[in-house]
């Protein structure tokens, strides 16, 4: 791996305050993407991070979901989505999430 690989993650934490100290970082994180879930009764939000940033977090005690790797050549230049294709894709991750867990 490179240093220019990027992962698709979520962040997850048992407390707000963490979830905020966040900011502190720097990191690509997506801000809209913060939420808490009733069902894990932890609070998420989605990134954009190399291995080392996820690292990192995982070493300040964070837990680090990696959804999807892009390597330097796989790197998305801009992807456009409509608001309605966004929702449904994370409720079918949340589904699927779901799923997994029962």
């Amino acid at each position: 791996m490179s240093d220019l690989d990027r992962f698709l993650i979520s962040v997850k934490t048992l407390e707000r305050s963490s979830l905020l100290k966040l900011r502190e970082y720097d990191f690509d994180f997506f801000q809209p993407t913060a939420k808490f879930s009733e069902q894990e009764k932890k609070f998420t939000v989605d990134g954009f991070l190399s291995l080392d940033q996820i690292g990192r977090l995982v070493r300040d005690g964070y837990e680090v979901v990696v959804k999807k790797h892009y390597s330097k050549q796989g790197l998305p230049k801009s992807e456009i989505m409509s608001f309605r294709e966004w929702t449904e894709e994370n409720q079918e991750e949340e589904s699927h999430e779901r799923k997994g867990q029962a």
